[in-house]
């Protein structure tokens, strides 16, 4: 009885039970229950400035443009200051993963990565242009690699802006330093800058400063006036003396490993929000230097300026700590400051010509064409004196091809001592987006490799542009010409871009003058490596020429596409291809196709004495053996014979004063160059030294040397 009993309970208590556990999960089936994938990921980010500053405005723009990116999927958590601790601390919380975002100041991950230095050279830089130049460019990317092996992946540069002396005197000479206790960031090359300086350096964590110089523990310091602002140092100190001796950057890292632990699209978000807040970042903290400046001034602050005689002292100075931590940045980083450091120290009993030339990108051989004609002609130049008292020097600035790069490069130019002139090349598209900042600061511009009208026939009164290069209407009137009179039905190939309709009108206009028209037109944009569609319908229009008008990939697709036919097409191509490896990219296929491309000089074969000399320097100061392996010749005869002509315009105008060259330029007599025989190089009317009888045929031998063609008509 009792057993039946207590069957009967346990099973009402298991009724219950189920009863109670059904009730307790409303969930009636799987797919009700929630995703983790829909879940907000909040990730927090942590830099030392305070709220009321550029780059705490920057990082909560980022974070807005986060949410947005990612539909709401990710936040991020902003703190400002010092709320998650010292920069060294929340490196360290980077580092183990704590924190998944930093921005932090360069110089505060030295012990890091030493190279973290590079930017903290003092006296390197002039102006902000420079500083995003060299950010942005080569050598800042490599920094930014090279992070990848601690662990990190930062992928730009924020900043606080230039650096000032501040202290409770004037510090507008070295000797103001003697004996200073200077309060410095942990990183051993600012210190070792102050010691350079005959200051005793005090390293400090950012927020302690004003307590210290408040208490007398150090008696000056060096930030951006932002910094000074924000952190109420006007209060125990009043004078500024504005040095710009350096500037405060700051990088934008990732910790790799939580970062990678995201979606895909996730990473883009977060990497391209960074990214696209840079520019504002800076505006921010550019304008906001204005501002405060004037605040500043209206709390009691002294401003000193540092003149240029006391700066050329301190750079003295800092010249010995430049070469002694060559081995911490790197030689990698260290190849992309020579430039810089060239410019600054050696421009004094220099005078300067400015590169600014693709040298580093798919053009770099152009470029480095263009540079070597100018060292060789500044070799010889300086053997014999130099110009004016003073020998000549080199200031190279590598544009990568990019129109705003090269803009920023003229502007540094501008501001370099001693820049008597600038010399530009082969990106047409570049050199004609740099010429409204070239009349206005109106500077001497040399043109050795470019080809658009649209470089030359513009409306500024004066021009301050002088090409020794191809023009396209007088390569088209050759091009043309040499076709109409081989072949039948003519058909045209061309770069989508300002150069290719330059040409496409120029060659349109001497055809039509003959009763011609091209039997096809086809068109591609730059980038472009897949040329099939525009083959095929030059082959359905029996065209038995092409005109082409490409550079080296794009032009190399071309012929490559070619050579798969069965029925190869000859090709008369424009120079664009002789600027890179084009020889490499189809040695197969030029075995299959008959290419003819234009040149207007060429170190094979007989040369006048001029050209046997400069072919005889070329060759020992360079240690090639063939002259027919010397890359893009054209860029070494044109920018050596600019480089005489430049001597020559500022021996006759007797002045390095950049009116005074133009209007030199423009009146120099006959001249014997490399290239031509110049009757005169320029005029005022006329700013092309070359003229449509300076074109020749060449082509590719079996070694890959440009060879001039053999011509039988």
């Amino acid at each position: 009885m009792k057993i039946k009993y207590l069957s009967g309970v346990l099973g009402i208590i298991a009724i219950l039970v189920l009863i109670f556990f059904m009730n307790r999960n409303p969930v009636k089936n799987i797919a009700e229950m929630p995703k983790p994938e829909s879940q907000t990921i909040q990730l927090q980010f942590g830099h030392n400035m305070p709220v009321d500053s550029a780059i705490h405005q920057a990082s909560l723009k980022f974070a807005e443009l986060v949410k947005t990116g990612t539909s709401g999927k990710i936040t991020i958590q902003v703190s400002s200051g010092h709320e998650l601790g010292s920069d060294e601390q929340m490196l360290e919380k980077l580092l183990m993963g704590e924190l998944p975002i930093l921005v932090i100041p360069t110089a505060k991950m030295a012990t890091l990565y030493p190279p973290s230095q590079f930017l903290d050279l003092p006296f390197l830089f002039e102006n902000e242009q420079e500083v995003y130049a060299l950010m942005d460019g080569p050598v800042g990317k490599q920094y930014l690699k090279g992070l990848e092996s601690k662990g990190l992946q930062c992928v730009t540069f924020w900043g606080n802006g230039f650096k000032q002396f501040i202290g409770n005197k004037s510090l507008n000479e070295p000797e103001a330093f003697k004996d200073l206790r200077v309060r410095t960031m942990k990183s051993n090359l600012i210190m070792d800058q102050f010691r350079q300086f005959g200051a005793n350096p005090i390293p400090l964590e950012f927020s302690r400063v004003y307590e210290a110089l408040r208490d007398g523990v150090v008696d000056a310091q060096e930030n951006p006036l932002a910094a000074v602002k924000a952190m109420k140092f006007y209060e125990v100190e009043k004078h500024i003396t504005l040095s710009n001796h350096a500037y405060l950057a700051y990088a934008f890292c990732f910790n790799q490993k939580k970062l990678k632990e995201l979606a895909p699209e996730a990473q883009s978000a977060l990497i391209f929000s960074a990214q696209d807040t840079t520019p504002l970042q800076r505006q921010w903290i550019e304008a906001g230097n204005q501002e405060d400046m004037k605040d500043l001034e209206q709390l009691g602050v002294i401003f000193h300026e540092l003149d240029e005689a006391n700066k050329m002292k301190f750079r003295k100075l800092a010249k010995p700590l430049w070469d002694s931590y060559q081995n911490v940045i790197g030689e990698t980083l260290w190849q992309g400051l020579i430039p810089l450091m060239k410019n600054k120290h050696e421009t004094g009993d220099q005078w300067i010509i400015a590169l600014n030339a693709d040298l580093s990108s798919f053009a770099a051989s152009a470029g480095l064409a263009i540079k070597r004609g100018m060292e060789l002609a500044i070799d010889e130049i300086n053997d014999r004196g130099g110009v004016l008292g003073k020998k000549l020097g080199l200031l190279e600035l590598d544009h990568v091809g990019i129109p705003a790069r090269g803009q920023a490069n003229v502007q540094q130019a501008s501001v370099t001592p001693n820049v008597v002139a600038i010399m530009g090349g082969l990106h047409s598209g570049v050199i004609y987006s740099e010429l409204p900042l070239i009349h206005e600061l109106k500077i001497p511009y040399l043109v050795p490799w470019g080809a658009s009208n649209l470089i030359t026939d513009t409306n500024y009164k004066p021009s301050y542009v002088f090409r020794l290069s191809a023009r396209d209407e007088y390569v088209a009137q050759f091009m043309a010409s040499y076709a109409m009179k081989h072949y039948n039905r003519i058909g045209l190939i061309l770069e989508n871009t300002d150069w290719g309709r330059s040409n496409h009108e120029s060659i349109l206009a001497v055809m039509k003058k003959s009763g011609n028209s091209p039997a096809s037109i086809e068109w591609f944009d730059r980038g472009n490596s897949n040329l099939e569609v525009q083959i095929s319908r030059s082959a359905v229009a029996n065209v038995d020429v092409l005109i082409m008008v490409a550079n080296v990939v794009e032009g190399a697709a071309i012929i490559n596409e070619i050579a798969r036919r069965e029925n190869s097409i000859p090709v008369l191509s424009h120079w664009g291809i002789s600027g890179g490896d084009f020889f490499i990219k189809t040695r197969e296929s030029l075995k299959k196709v008959s290419l003819k491309f234009i040149q207007t000089y060429s170190f094979v074969g007989p040369l006048k004495p001029e050209g046997e000399k400069l072919r005889e320097h070329y060759l020992k100061k360079y240690n090639i053996l063939n002259p027919g392996q010397i890359p893009s010749p054209v860029g070494t005869a044109h920018a050596y014979d600019l480089i005489w002509l430049l001597k020559q315009a500022m021996e006759q105008a007797g002045s390095a004063e950049p009116e005074k060259i133009r209007q030199a330029l423009e009146s120099m007599p006959a001249f014997e160059g490399v290239t031509t025989t110049f009757q005169p190089p320029f005029t005022p009317e006329r700013h092309e030294a070359l003229d449509s009888q300076s074109y020749i045929w060449t082509v590719y031998d079996a070694e890959g040397n440009m060879v001039p063609a053999i011509q039988q008509e």
